[in-house]
């Protein structure tokens, strides 16, 4: 078992107020956010971009980071969004597996976003199954279906619906396996 299927498998529930994601969750957020040193646009509807998916009115087309500067600004910004993310759970059981999809899921779109979803709210209800539903509902930009966001929502749905003790199908010899997109993964 690697490092980060133990991490993983640790807590069969995560303590509020002290939840912070695991290395799994890490690996899943760089996998889809890849990292990338000069600024670019993802698609004709995104904001400037860089590092591992950093955006903000700091970013511009002139950006340019070094891969330590990205590395530090992802390792900072993941623990924010996993301190928003445990305020909104409060005292709600989540395992980590949940929690590290939650996460992954906010930091793509946003705290603001999660915070007002279906998803969250049926998860705080303890209605598993109906939550995992609705990661495959945040699919789309400018009302258009992305592949690499269905794929991304597919992961993060078998990542939250992972048992301790277990890694989803894209994990394997501590690292990211993508799969191919797939129809099947639509809703």
């Amino acid at each position: 078992m690697t490092e980060i299927e133990k991490d993983t498998a640790r807590m069969a529930l995560t303590v509020p107020g002290k939840r912070r994601p695991s290395p799994l969750c890490e690996a899943l957020v760089k996998d889809a956010e890849r990292l990338r040193l000069k600024a670019y646009l993802p698609t004709r509807h995104d904001k400037w971009t860089v590092g591992w998916g950093e955006t903000g009115p700091h970013i511009g087309p002139d950006t340019v980071w070094t891969e330590d500067y990205a590395n530090a600004s992802f390792s900072r910004r993941l623990r924010q969004f996993a301190q928003e993310v445990d305020h909104l759970l409060g005292d709600t059981p989540t395992t980590q597996a949940q929690f590290d999809a939650l996460v992954s899921l906010a930091y793509n779109i946003g705290v603001k976003g999660l915070s007002s979803s279906t998803l969250l709210f049926r998860h705080k209800g303890g209605l598993t199954e109906a939550a995992a539903y609705q990661f495959r509902r945040w699919n789309k930009q400018a009302g258009k279906v992305l592949r690499g966001l269905v794929v991304r929502r597919w992961m993060e749905r078998e990542l939250y619906l992972t048992t301790d003790g277990e890694t989803p199908s894209w994990y394997s010899t501590g690292e990211v396996i993508r799969p191919d997109y797939h129809p099947r993964m639509l809703p």
